[in-house]
């Protein structure tokens, strides 16, 4: 089994590179899983770790963007029998 979070980010997230940002700091922290836009405006972040992991990813986003792009977040976790072997944007 594979331990995910999943971070659903809110506010002005969509068309300014939020995803791109997400998979850069994602690789450097050497973290798998993918980004991609939700319906609602939110971006949908989920990967492979622990909450841990979670909070470094979203703290090095944050610094690319100012505090009024994200207007807030939600984590939930859960185990999957599948793992990721890379991080993608979709």
């Amino acid at each position: 089994m594979s331990n995910k979070v999943i971070i659903t980010v809110h506010g002005h997230v969509q068309g300014v590179c939020f995803r791109a940002s997400a998979k850069k700091h994602a690789e450097a922290l050497g973290l798998y899983g993918y980004a991609r836009n939700l319906s609602n405006g939110a971006v949908e972040i989920c990967i492979e770790g622990s909450k841990d992991d979670a909070i470094k990813l979203l703290e090095l986003i944050k610094k690319d963007f100012p505090d009024h792009t994200i207007s807030r977040t939600t984590t939930t976790t859960r185990e999957t029998p599948e793992a990721f072997t890379n991080f993608i944007v979709n």
